[in-house]
């Protein structure tokens, strides 16, 4: 059963406008980066270019795109009404609910691949190999943005099953993605304070001094790390942002975290998707 959704699936997503629209969008985004990095070279020199920033830059745009295409994806089988003829002929409501994740996740990482594929076509003729030899630790940077895609597609995919408005589900998708874009890079900067800082004070005389070791206002107490760890762990923009700045860091527990956080809004998705009344 899990096969015959799947493939139906796969099918509609290959026969879908939007998403070629989108993938093509992310493609041409990716040329665009590479030829802004170009005329950025030539200004500040390559060994100052942080590779990875530009790489993999399309992770940016992951959560809008997703947002939108999981809300058309998956409400069109409202509008249409599939999720009906389905049930009719004897599928069972959680392979539906599983194949439509795996489909948008399936999309999200296309749409990532198509971003990566317009930055080689523009990169390679330009550049040369450096754009790829240059990466740091490049295929974390891949699995930790796969895993990004896979992370918003639950939740994404949570909100379009339960809600059979597509502009709605659109609406709430969108926001959602601007409040998880500002959120991962406020708990981003958050982690990233250290304890003591330098600052340059002006002293009695006028004169500027430079103070070492300042204690810094803006560290985090015991608490507030503790909460923003476990925000970094299960943010899918939190995901989606480590490889994008320079020297990131890829804890290993991180994955497991948000394939334990994705497996959670799945599970609760699904049980509401069992419950819910489908016209």
């Amino acid at each position: 059963a899990m096969r015959k959704l799947l493939s139906a699936n796969f099918a509609r997503l290959w026969r879908s406008n939007f998403f070629w629209l989108t993938a093509g969008i992310l493609c041409c985004w990716g040329g665009i980066v590479y030829f802004l990095m170009v005329l950025n070279t030539e200004k500040h020199g390559i060994s100052d270019i942080a590779w990875n920033t530009y790489f993999f830059n399309g992770n940016l745009c992951l959560g809008p795109a997703l947002a939108v295409f999981t809300a058309f994806f998956i409400g069109s089988e409202y509008s249409d009404g599939g999720f009906r003829n389905k049930i009719a002929v004897g599928h069972i409501r959680l392979p539906i609910y599983l194949s439509n994740l795996i489909t948008c996740a399936g999309a999200g990482i296309l749409f990532l691949t198509t971003f990566w594929l317009g930055i080689i076509a523009m990169g390679l003729p330009l550049m040369g190999t450096e754009i790829l030899s240059g990466l740091d630790r490049p295929l974390l940077g891949v699995l930790f943005s796969c895993m990004a895609a896979v992370s918003y597609s639950a939740l994404y995919c949570l909100i379009a099953m339960l809600d059979s408005s597509k502009a709605r589900s659109v609406v709430i998708g969108l926001l959602l993605s601007a409040f998880l874009f500002f959120g991962g890079f406020a708990t981003y900067n958050g982690l990233a304070q250290p304890e003591f800082t330098t600052r340059v004070v002006t002293n009695e005389q006028g004169q500027q001094e430079l103070l070492e070791n300042v204690p810094n206002s803006k560290y985090l107490s015991e608490t507030e790390r503790v909460v923003y760890q476990f925000l970094d762990a299960v943010l899918p923009s939190c995901q989606a942002l480590r490889p994008i700045m320079p020297k990131g860091e890829y804890p290993a527990h991180l994955p497991l975290c948000a394939l334990g956080w994705t497996a959670l809004l799945t599970i609760f998705g699904a049980e509401l998707f069992q419950r819910k009344d489908i016209k």
